[in-house]
């Protein structure tokens, strides 16, 4: 006769969902008591459930969670005809986990980079943010959904988990700090602008995974006060109705400069003071964002930057 624990988890594997732990996942204290032949039977169905190309993600899940490498073979052979669902992604992260597998990753970050259903590339995203080992080639699979997926939700999830992964969370709500303007560099109207924050992401992701520190000093040899006074004026209101702190803005040097750049560029789409700005301190990198924000329909947008573009290319 079975045990308690093997009906409950054969319940709780093909019963009806009726709460949301079910919901989540299969009876796993149960499952995980199971010895000898109830363990093997029990592993059996979940792994005859995969077979049978049931799409239920608990199952692969279940099999990760008590550590049963002895279902590798067949997760293994389920998954290259496995149909693009959530399920296929949960066996590639399970034999990721188990074995490393090369063919897993690249199920999953193809998952991630091609698959139709925007909340599978949701998940895809999240599920990269447990790859320990591929540092560089899940991190260029996550820029690369930020900077190309249609949806915006995917490419926030895809952003998140990079920042995770970067250990880059503090760094992103810490100023002065070239992390901290990547968010909206990355959400502006303007393609260019976007472009920018991209690149500063790659360079970012390159700069962390080679030891350095994204919290780092960048001003060295700029006035701390100078910085400060900078910094203080642009987080003012708009309806301030007063200019950035372009005194401050003019003694800048050294990192100090793309740091202000990028400040201004991400108000190239909002703000005309961002523009104004630009004239005084703009490199022939903002050019390209000026040329795109002239052709804003807000009449005081459009003059501003194309006056700072005439200013910057006299």
């Amino acid at each position: 006769m079975s045990s308690a624990a093997y009906r409950e988890f054969v319940h709780s594997v093909t019963g009806a969902i009726t709460n949301r732990d079910r919901l989540e996942s299969h009876d796993l204290h149960a499952l995980a008591s199971l010895e000898g032949a109830e363990r093997t039977a029990a592993l059996k169905l979940l792994t005859d459930r995969i077979a049978q190309r049931v799409n239920d993600p608990r199952g692969p899940a279940a099999l990760r969670a008590v550590g049963a490498f002895e279902a590798v073979d067949a997760l293994t052979a389920a998954l290259p005809a496995y149909p693009a669902d959530a399920t296929k992604l949960e066996i590639a992260f399970t034999l990721w986990v188990f074995e490393g597998s090369q063919d897993a990753l690249a199920v999953i970050l193809d998952l991630l980079r091609n698959d139709l259903d925007p909340e599978l590339r949701k998940r895809a995203a999240n599920r990269t943010s447990d790859l320990k080992g591929e540092e560089e080639r899940v991190d260029a699979e996550l820029i690369k959904s930020i900077a190309l997926d249609p949806d915006s939700q995917v490419r926030i999830v895809s952003e998140l988990v990079l920042y995770e992964r970067l250990s880059l969370e503090e760094a992103k709500d810490t100023a002065p700090c070239r992390a901290e303007t990547i968010p909206a560099l990355l959400y502006s109207s303007l393609s260019s602008v976007r472009s920018e924050g991209i690149q500063l992401l790659l360079a970012l992701s390159r700069h962390v995974r080679s030891g350095g520190d994204p919290m780092a000093a960048t001003f060295a040899g700029n006035d701390p006060a100078m910085v400060e006074r900078f910094d203080d004026s642009w987080r003012s209101s708009l309806e301030d109705n007063a200019d950035y702190d372009l005194e401050a803005l003019r003694s800048f040097g050294g990192d100090a400069v793309p740091w202000a750049e990028d400040r201004l560029l991400r108000d190239l789409d909002s703000d005309p003071r961002g523009a104004r700005a630009l004239a005084v301190v703009g490199t022939p990198r903002v050019l390209t964002a000026l040329r795109e924000a002239a052709q804003q329909s807000d009449p005081d947008l459009a003059r501003e930057a194309a006056a700072a573009l005439s200013a910057l290319t006299a």
